[in-house]
């Protein structure tokens, strides 16, 4: 490829999958160490119900590397050529790679905690992890739910929130390079500020109303997880919105000391 942002970008790529690699080993398998001896304790035969989170470490670090690219990395590159097409063309790419490899990488990290569980402890493991793995109905599984099926559906719905994350954060970090520091600060502390004392004051006034809310929320949540057409499409969606919304932010910007030009 001639597009020297790709070679550019490949240093924070690898920072970003050891980090991952790392960060989701030591947690996931302390979880692992955990369960392990507290099953070797004792004399029951029960199945052992593994909590992960592996896929909501990898959505973290997907959404902070679109962060970086935007907030860090952006104006540096800018600075340097001023490419900015070639360089969010590069960004794409190697969104893609992060979001393939975080999911194969949750997936199979999981189901072989799975087998060394069941291994050493010669009980059966049930996964719940805390992203689902088909539907809501189904966050537990055994070793005969693991058809070719399950895995293709398993890593297309990781991939697609995993880019999604990416988008988000890419979308979230083109707002802050381009707009003032005190605008920032409304926009992303003041806001939100305002927006939980206004929920906690609605809560002490009525708390019906708020609980309505949240069970309603929680509703429509759990049908959207449970019918994986609407899921993915509100994915898709949301990937070509943020992204679309980041570029429009970053296609004309200047560097970093120049960008603050919006509000």
């Amino acid at each position: 490829m001639n597009n020297p942002y790709y070679k550019f970008l490949k240093r924070d790529v690898k920072l970003i999958l050891i980090l991952l690699i790392s960060i989701v080993t030591v947690n996931v398998g302390m979880s692992v160490i955990s369960n392990i001896i507290s099953a070797l304790d004792r004399s029951s035969i029960d199945p052992i119900r593994f909590f992960s989170q592996a896929s909501m470490l990898a959505c973290i670090m997907c959404m902070v590397y679109g962060i970086n690219c935007t907030v860090k990395t952006f104006s540096g590159v800018i600075s340097i050529r001023g490419d900015r097409l070639g360089f969010l063309k590069a960004i794409a790419l190697w969104s893609i790679v992060i979001a393939i490899f975080a999911s194969l990488f949750s997936v199979f990290f999981e189901i072989g905690c799975k087998e060394l569980m069941e291994l050493i402890t010669k009980r059966e493991v049930y996964v719940i992890s805390d992203m689902p793995w088909i539907s809501i109905n189904n966050l537990e599984f055994k070793v005969d739910d693991m058809s070719l099926i399950w895995f293709i559906k398993s890593i297309i719905t990781r991939t697609l929130t995993n880019a999604l994350m990416i988008s988000l954060g890419y979308m979230l970090g083109a707002i802050s390079y381009r707009l003032k520091v005190r605008t920032n600060v409304i926009l992303f502390i003041g806001l939100p500020i305002l927006f939980a004392g206004y929920i906690s004051a609605q809560a002490f006034k009525n708390q019906d109303m708020v609980l309505d809310w949240m069970m309603n929320f929680i509703s429509n949540m759990l049908y959207i997880i449970q019918n994986q057409g609407i899921l993915i499409g509100l994915q898709v969606m949301g990937i070509i919105v943020f992204s679309f919304i980041g570029t429009k932010f970053l296609i004309k910007a200047p560097i970093k000391e120049y960008a603050h030009d919006l509000i």
